[in-house]
This record gives C-alpha cells, structure tokens and sequence, in this order.
C-alpha cells in the first residue's frame, strides 16, 4: 500500500510480525485473535522492527503490549494461562532493554506496567494498561517519530512512517527539559547505538545534511503547521499524514474500524527554521481529555 508518500507490502509485514511472534514463542494465529478480542496492541521497538526494511531490521529483546482498563484481566489470562510467560511482576516504573519510554506509573498515558516473564528463555512481554479506552492515546505520545508505530491485529500503522522506515526521528521533546528526564536520555542513547539517528527539531535535521530526511523537498518547503511531520501540525490518527496498511485478509475500513480519533502535537523549540521559546506539545485522548506533553514517555 502506498500512501504518505511510502511503499510498504503488506504481505511482508504480516511474515515480519509473525516471525517475531514465533521467535518469542507466541501462536501468531491466536495471538493475534487474542489482541482483536480484548483491543490490544503491540508498539515500542516491535513495532519497529516490523515496519523497518529486512536488511536494517533488529531483534527487540521483549514486546511491548498496550491494553485498556477493560482488556486488560483478558489479555493477561490468555498470556499466563496459554503462553510460556507465566512469571508476572506488576512495576512502580517501566524498565527493560527495549521499553519506549519511561514513566512512572499513575501518569496521564498508563495505569500500570507489567512485566511477564518466560522462566525458561529469558525472554518478556511488558503490559501497559492505558489510562484512556485507546491505548493509541500512550502510542502517540511517545518520546520521538521514530517510534510512534503501532500492529494491530488487522495491520500496521505508522505516524512518521518516512522517519520509521529511513530509521531517522524527531525528539518529542523541549530541548531544555531532557536533561532532567535521565531515563529519556538513556532511552535515546539505545536507539542511537542501534544506528537510528535521532534529532531534537527541525533546525537540527537541516544542520545534519541527512540526505534521508533533507533530501523530502517538502522538508524545506513546507508550511509550519500544515506539513505532517513539522511539529508545530496538529496530528490525528486518522489524518492524511498517516500511514495505515491491513494484512493480507483485510481491507483498509476492516482495519481503521478499531482506529478512533487521537489527537496530538509534538513538544518542539519555536519555528522550524530558528529555536524560539520552548513550546511543549499535548496529547488529546478519544474521549477529549487533553494532557501537556514536555517530554515524550
């Protein structure tokens, strides 16, 4: 399917989330069933890995699934009960290798985090029950373009997707505020050492001559608060900018049925072309519960 200006074959992206799913010993058939019946999600650097070319790809070390209040006691039966992961410890903080974001738990985005582990091969799932009925309102709010992706049980959407699939993001983020937030930095570092390039506006992106990102003539010639990927735009999961491509079996309106309207804009530094006064972002949750965002989760 090729919309937002990229090309993505959604055959290979099903093989890719279900290899993945293989590898951490999950049925593909009925996980996938069980995360259509209790609304789930799966994000974070498994979305990542899904959506990235084959060549550039990486193994996460866990998977990060978000559930709502209402799912949640069904997502976790179905994984203690019929999966390897029978070791569960419900955390103060999300932790872990491959976790998106750090916050702590009782904030705007999530209620609590869980971490199930597989005794035998090490390997985990972390839980994230959201705070609001669409856990795509924690999805977008995360802490840059790079991995604001998300599979559902029907197929892949990505917000960013030139950033995800060129392995290039934006910092959501006002700069003078992430030297306060370590686990944010220690977040970055990770992605950065995996050779994912990240960038904390759009002044740097220029700066940078990444031909990936500044070779996109819209870069340089867009309209600050229209352009999907400028930060100062308003974005909705549903909105032009978005890429949404359903597996194989699906068609696009089977898919965006179980897609409700999240808003956000990302936190950012002034005008795209010159730092200004620090101008922090917000994420409106489908119920229109609205939380400013400084630094992304």
């Amino acid at each position: 399917m090729a919309q937002a200006g990229c090309r993505v074959a959604p055959k290979e992206l099903l093989l890719r989330f279900t290899a993945l799913l293989v590898r951490f010993s999950l049925d593909p058939k009925d996980f996938r069933a069980c995360m259509m019946t209790h609304g789930a999600v799966v994000s974070g650097s498994a979305a990542l890995a899904v959506i990235l070319p084959r060549p550039s790809s990486f193994v996460p070390n866990d998977i990060d699934i978000y559930v709502n209040s209402s799912g949640l006691s069904g997502l976790l039966k179905y994984i203690l009960t019929r999966t390897p992961y029978t070791k569960e410890t419900v955390l103060t903080r999300a932790r872990g290798p491959d976790v998106a974001y750090s916050v702590l738990v009782g904030g705007t985005a999530m209620l609590t985090v869980r971490l199930l582990e597989d005794p035998l091969s090490g390997r985990s799932l972390n839980v994230v029950e959201a705070s609001t009925r669409s856990p795509l309102s924690v999805v977008w709010g995360f802490h840059s373009t790079l991995v604001m992706n998300v599979v559902l049980h029907s197929g892949v959407g990505s917000a960013y997707p030139r950033h995800a699939l060129e392995g290039v993001g934006v910092i959501n983020c006002v700069r003078g505020r992430m030297v306060r937030r370590p686990a944010l930095v220690q977040a970055l570092d990770k992605y950065r050492r995996r050779g994912f390039r990240l960038y904390a506006n759009l002044v740097d992106v220029f700066a940078s001559q990444d031909r990936a990102v500044t070779s996109t003539p819209a870069l340089s010639q867009h309209h600050c608060g229209t352009w999907a990927y400028c930060p100062q735009t308003t974005r909705d999961s549903l909105d032009p900018g978005m890429l949404w491509v359903p597996f194989p079996g699906y068609t696009s309106d089977d898919m965006l049925q179980g897609v409700p309207s999240v808003s956000w804009k990302l936190a950012h530094d002034g005008e795209c072309c010159r730092e200004l006064a620090p101008c922090p972002g917000w994420l409106e949750d489908v119920d229109g519960r609205r939380a400013s965002i400084v630094t992304g989760f």
